[in-house]
């Protein structure tokens, strides 16, 4: 058994720098329980792996060195705990740069977590693998030197590395020998390095769909007054929905957002008029007879009736009528917000202000005259409506995160008319919208 564990340590020297032979019966002990396979089947595979590493370790192009630091404490229990199948444990007494006073060297795939943030260094001009990602959880700086795909549980320092390789061999330049992540990030470790590999990793999209109340108000004119109240007593707030897509692009904890929504607001119009008019079917004619005297052939004075002066005096009833139906105002608005992130485990809280600005798409209806009997018929493109309303809008955001690339929200909302929609009209009218939007989020 000589041979395979002279090849086993030679691996391991050239893997961990600063290794030192450690021949302790314990440390080769538990070597050789792990080669249960046959000899030649380990050589074969040892020597296809090494080969086959060789080569897309010298073939791939050499990648910055990135550090990601976690978010969350690692206790003293986890530090000691086997995460994976494969560990090699090494006696007390050791000095080598890696393995040192009992330290376990495990392999998994599980990510450790942390709330310590410390720089990252690798010595200039030694030959390293270039990793893609560097976690480290550490009380002092740690030296990160060629180690592979893994992670390292060192208890004595309390340490946590995971690296993973790009494959790439080759000196680590001074400036690229160091990376540093604030202790303040805000998004979760997948989130992070999801994001920092995407082309789009700053934007996301919304979709949403939305019910709410739409409240209408009018100008202060007092010789108006009669005539808003009027309209006030007669039509009734109405439910409105929205429909939208927003492209949010994220600066920290900052977001700023635009898009288009489609949005209907409107009233319920409910008047009981009465009017007085001419009854068709009643009245009667007034006749005044003309009279004159004329000389019959006997020179006498003789009255008689030459004409009739006719005068119809009408009659009047009152007639009761109801308009019911309702008024519609389809705008597609181009929002402009911003807003700001706070994060809470995995619920985000993203209050949010900014305005707007809304084109007259479809109208419908009726709106009444001055004299508050008659009506006129309103549509898009009416003299009566201005093509453009724009709004203020504050809206807070509740979002729950299922992963690194989709959440989920409910969204109260406000968003207040800041102009007459009406012109050539003799009132002044706004509305204000207060709903609540539901939608997901999709991250890049």
């Amino acid at each position: 058994m000589d041979k395979p564990i002279k090849e086993i340590d030679e691996i391991i020297r050239e893997k961990l720098i600063n290794y030192q032979e450690d021949t302790s019966t314990g440390f080769w002990l538990r070597l050789n329980t792990r080669l249960s396979r046959p000899r030649i089947i380990n050589g074969t595979i040892l020597s296809i792996a090494t080969l086959a590493g060789l080569f897309f370790w010298l073939m791939m192009p050499k990648p910055d060195v990135e550090a990601n630091i976690l978010t969350k404490p690692i206790t003293e229990q986890n530090t000691t705990k086997s995460i994976s199948k494969q560990t090699i444990e090494n006696q007390p007494g050791t000095n080598s740069g890696i393995n040192s006073q009992a330290n376990n060297f495990q392999v998994a795939k599980e990510q450790i977590e942390t709330s310590i943030v410390k720089n990252i260094t690798t010595p200039i001009g030694v030959a390293a693998t270039t990793f893609d990602r560097i976690i480290v959880a550490t009380k002092q700086p740690t030296n990160v030197l060629n180690i592979q795909n893994t992670n390292l549980l060192l208890h004595d320092s309390n340490q946590v590395i995971k690296l993973e390789p790009r494959l790439v061999s080759g000196l680590i330049p001074e400036e690229e020998s160091r990376a540093f992540i604030p202790d303040n990030t805000e998004r979760s470790r997948d989130d992070q390095s999801y994001m920092e590999r995407s082309l789009f990793r700053n934007f996301s999209i919304s979709l949403e769909y939305g019910q709410g109340i739409t409240r209408k108000s009018f100008g202060n004119d007092p010789h108006l007054q009669e005539f808003i109240d009027f309209r006030l007593n007669n039509e009734k707030q109405l439910m409105n929905s929205s429909y939208g897509i927003k492209f949010n692009y994220h600066h920290k904890n900052w977001v700023v957002s635009t898009g288009l929504d489609y949005t209907t607001l409107g009233e319920k119009l409910n008047y009981n008029l009465e009017e007085t008019v001419i009854d068709p079917e009643g009245g009667y004619y007034l006749y005044d007879t003309i009279w004159a005297t004329i000389i019959d052939p006997e020179n006498n004075m003789v009255p008689m009736i030459i004409g009739y002066d006719i005068t119809k005096i009408e009659e009047y009833k009152n007639v009761k009528y109801k308009i019911d139906n309702v008024n519609r105002y389809s705008y597609i608005e181009i929002p402009a917000l911003v807003g700001y992130n706070f994060r809470i485990n995995q619920f985000n809280v993203h209050p949010s202000i900014g305005l707007t600005f809304g084109f007259l798409y479809t109208a419908s209806g009726r709106l009444p005259k001055l004299d508050s009997t008659n009506f006129s018929v309103i549509h898009d493109k009416s003299i009566y409506l201005k093509p453009i309303a724009t709004n203020m809008v504050f809206d807070l955001s509740l979002e729950y995160t299922f992963n690194r690339k989709y959440d989920v929200f409910i969204k109260p909302y406000f968003k207040k008319g800041l102009g007459s929609i009406y012109k050539n009209y003799p009132l002044s009218g706004s509305y204000t919208n207060t709903g609540v939007k539901i939608g997901v989020n999709i991250y890049f």
